[in-house]
């Protein structure tokens, strides 16, 4: 929930409903995409907070948007927009994760740009014998 009162705390409420929504109408997608993302081990940590920080500066950006023009306001809505990424996204399970991506990106861009990760070769993978 957000720690801040008034037009922070209702792009928040906004973004809190619009992921619910894409979780109820998306659910067979958002766990198709999380099983592929358990299943493939292949998340690196670059492409996973990408897509954190485009969360977070899109959240922070709306929250500094609906308040006024103190600079100070702006920047205290920017921070409770990254906290509450922090403790309700980016600390949760791989289904809220994709449903944001989802939330944030569309249906068809997010599911393509995962599945597009998905399918590069690991970083992680030892080099083939010579």
């Amino acid at each position: 929930m957000p720690t801040s009162t008034g037009p922070t705390a209702e792009a928040i409420a906004a973004f809190e409903r619009d992921l619910a929504r894409t979780r109820s109408r998306a659910a067979p997608l958002i766990d198709t995409l999380s099983r592929a993302l358990e299943n493939s081990g292949e998340v690196s940590d670059e492409f996973y907070w990408t897509q954190i920080d485009d969360l977070k500066g899109h959240l922070g950006e709306e929250c500094a948007n609906a308040c006024s023009g103190d600079l100070r306001d702006q920047d205290d809505a920017i921070s409770d927009a990254e906290n509450w990424v922090a403790d309700n996204i980016s600390n949760d399970d791989h289904e809220t994760w994709v449903a944001a991506v989802l939330t944030l990106q569309g249906d068809e861009e997010g599911e393509r740009i995962i599945r597009e990760h998905l399918m590069q070769p690991s970083w992680r993978q030892d080099p083939a014998p010579s």
